[in-house]
């Protein structure tokens, strides 16, 4: 493994625990509520982490767009008039939006992602892939599940 290879590794593990770093943020914030919905979409990232560490490239863009959406969304508090007077939980925010921003940026341009995701592609197993499938196949049903809910909800 050279130093590009090292340093997109670095990244993109980076990465990774950034966003799911956000996800247990979110889910502490809503965990009143329990939506089947946000924890589908929580598990949608996680799922998506795993495809990016397997090597997907277009799992490094969704999982960079998911950083700049959340970046752009926790570093608001900067932007409004009472950036001096910020608590504790909202400097938290502020800090992990800036994290975010950075990390998702980094993350989908910098050349060397694309050495390592090529070097986890080629070195895949077949369990590791074949787990993803099946836990993506398991989030589509719960999905539709949910999608069937809402409408015999709201139908019925």
């Amino acid at each position: 493994m050279d130093s590009q290879t090292r340093l997109g590794r670095t990244i993109t593990l980076t990465a990774i625990v950034t966003i799911l770093a956000v996800i247990v943020v979110i889910y502490n914030i809503m965990s009143h509520q329990h939506q089947l919905s946000i924890v589908i979409v929580e598990l949608f990232i996680a799922l998506t982490c795993g495809q990016l560490y397997l090597g997907s490239r277009w799992a490094r863009w969704g999982i960079g767009s998911f950083l700049l959406l959340f970046g752009c969304t926790f570093t608001y508090p900067l932007f409004t008039p009472k950036v001096v007077f910020l608590s504790f939980p909202a400097a938290v925010f502020v800090i992990l939006g800036i994290f975010s921003l950075v990390s998702g940026l980094v993350l989908m341009f910098s050349k060397s992602v694309s050495p390592f995701l090529d070097e986890q592609r080629t070195n895949r197993s077949v369990v590791a892939s074949r787990t993803l499938k099946t836990l993506w196949i398991v989030l589509l049903v719960a999905y539709v599940v949910l999608v069937y809910n809402d409408i015999k909800r709201v139908f019925f």
